[in-house]
C-alpha cells in the first residue's frame, strides 16, 4: 500500500457502536445521518426516527450510497448486522470519512426498548 493511500485510510473512522452509543450519537450529533439497510417491509414495521432506507440487497443500493455526502457522519444499522456490514464495507471502500455501525441492529434496539416509528 502506498503512503498516500495509507494516510487517507487512517483518516476514516469506521466504528462499531452499541445501541446505547448509537442513541447518544443521535442526540449529540445533529449532522448525523441514519441509514437503515433493511428491506421496505421491515422499515415500514418500525425504524429509528429520521432513518433513510437503503436496502443493501437492492440493485441500486451502491448508486444511492454514492449520492451521499462522504464528509458527514453516518449511523448504519439493519436487523442483525448482515446488510449493515455490507453497507459499512462499501462506504469504507468508497472513502466515507465517518461511519458508525450499530452492530446490535434493530434486534438490539428493540431489546433495549428504544423508540421506533412506523411508516
Amino acid at each position: 500500500m502506498n503512503k498516500e493511500l495509507y494516510e487517507e485510510t487512517q483518516k476514516r473512522l469506521i466504528k462499531p457502536v452499541s445501541v446505547n452509543e448509537a442513541e447518544q450519537l443521535i442526540h449529540s450529533m445533529p449532522q448525523l445521518e441514519i441509514l437503515d439497510g433493511r428491506n421496505i417491509e421491515n422499515y415500514q414495521q418500525g425504524h429509528i426516527e429520521g432513518a433513510q432506507l437503503i436496502d443493501a440487497f437492492s440493485p441500486d443500493a451502491g448508486s444511492r450510497l454514492l449520492e451521499l455526502d462522504k464528509n458527514i457522519p453516518y449511523l448504519v444499522y439493519c436487523t442483525t448486522n448482515v446488510r449493515s456490514t455490507m453497507i459499512v464495507r462499501f462506504m469504507h471502500d468508497q472513502g466515507f470519512k465517518e461511519v458508525y455501525h450499530m452492530v446490535e441492529g434493530m434486534v438490539g434496539w428493540i431489546e433495549h426498548q428504544k423508540d421506533t416509528v412506523s411508516s
